[in-house]
């Protein structure tokens, strides 16, 4: 291709311009300048993830009644410490004592007809023993009789005396052992009563101990949401009552963070209450 006279004539203008505005650059140049120079290292940088948190007693025992009644006392106020087994609320009790009392005479009625039935047993068991020993004689009597009268050694009138006898010990003997299995079968429906009435007996005298409210632990009463004259529902918050031995701070992180979280790592708590 043949090049154009118009871009050969431009090109040496500016190869001529550029030769006659040379300048001597040694004398703009500014001086050197002293540089410091460090050292870099690569170093961990913490990250911080900050979550809010309560702190809480490890044991927290909520008290509640078991038992509908009326508060009659309260022994203790909030903030007030209180060793295990110490009496902090009394509920009414007349009725369930009224109920305990029932119980344990129906109790001791139920133990006296079993002494009394277990008298008669005895009795029962002579006299049938007795009866028997009647049966047994009338009924040897009766068959020696039967072979003298078989030989006509004794009248008609006197074997049937004989044979009257017999029958009448062995319905003797029927009727003893009825009474003594009338008197076995009293026994065990008495006895099945006694268990009842012991059982009636435990259920009330548990009721009855509920209408004391002791502390379980050792701790410090943190809530009291009863008051006295209070009607007390089986399952209402009468009292709380904290560990105040154990503490410990219970935090909420977000899900996504829960892989970064081992345990025995370490983590800076800050207590506000506290100052530190």
């Amino acid at each position: 291709m043949k090049a154009s006279p118009f871009i050969l004539i431009g090109c040496a203008a500016a190869l001529f311009l550029s030769c006659g505005s040379k300048e001597d650059l040694s004398k703009t140049a500014s001086p050197p300048q002293k540089v410091k120079t460090e050292k870099i290292f690569a170093s961990p940088v913490e990250n911080t993830y900050e979550a809010m948190g309560t702190v809480r007693s490890k044991t927290v025992s909520v008290l509640s009644s078991k038992v509908l009644g009326r508060i009659v006392s309260i022994h203790v106020r909030e903030g007030d410490r209180v060793k295990e087994g110490r009496l902090l609320v009394e509920i009414d009790d007349r009725e369930m004592r009224a109920q305990f009392e029932k119980s344990r005479a129906g109790l001791k009625e139920a133990q006296y007809a079993l002494d009394e039935i277990e008298k008669a047993i005895r009795g029962g068991e002579a006299e049938k023993k007795a009866a028997d020993a009647r049966l047994a004689l009338a009924s040897s009597t009766l068959d020696r009789y039967k072979g003298l009268f078989e030989r006509r050694s004794v009248s008609s009138q006197e074997f049937d005396e004989v044979q009257t006898k017999n029958t009448a010990a062995k319905a003797d003997a029927d009727q003893a052992s009825e009474r003594l299995q009338a008197l076995i079968a009293k026994k065990s429906q008495t006895l099945a009563r006694i268990d009842q009435a012991k059982a009636d007996t435990r259920n009330a005298e548990a009721f009855l101990s509920h209408t004391r409210i002791l502390s379980p632990i050792d701790g410090i009463v943190t809530s009291k949401p009863a008051d006295l004259g209070q009607m007390a529902a089986p399952g209402s918050h009468l009292l709380t009552v904290e560990d105040e031995s154990r503490y410990r701070l219970e935090v909420f992180v977000e899900e996504s963070l829960i892989g970064r979280i081992h345990l025995g790592a370490p983590v800076s708590v800050s207590i506000d209450a506290l100052g530190q």
